[in-house]
């Protein structure tokens, strides 16, 4: 995993449970219109149990991966 962390302390919704976490450098989008895509993205690799940091990821293919994924639901309603 990259050592490039800041980590931070929070408290949960309760106030009671303090718990840490980590912010890590990762790929910045281009323009303003896919960080849904990134957050997917992102997540997907936390689930994972991988590091985001570690990734690049592509922009075009990514969303032409999700717009294959929004057809293929446009058709079921049909």
């Amino acid at each position: 995993m990259n050592n490039n962390k800041l980590s931070y302390f929070s408290y949960d919704v309760s106030g009671k449970q303090l718990s840490e976490g980590s912010l890590v450098n990762v790929e910045p989008q281009v323009g303003p219109n896919d960080c849904g895509l990134f957050c997917v993205a992102y997540d997907q690799m936390l689930a994972y149990r991988r590091d985001p940091s570690e990734y690049n990821f592509n922009q075009a293919r990514m969303r032409q991966t999700f717009s294959m994924y929004q057809n293929i639901e446009q058709r079921k309603q049909i």
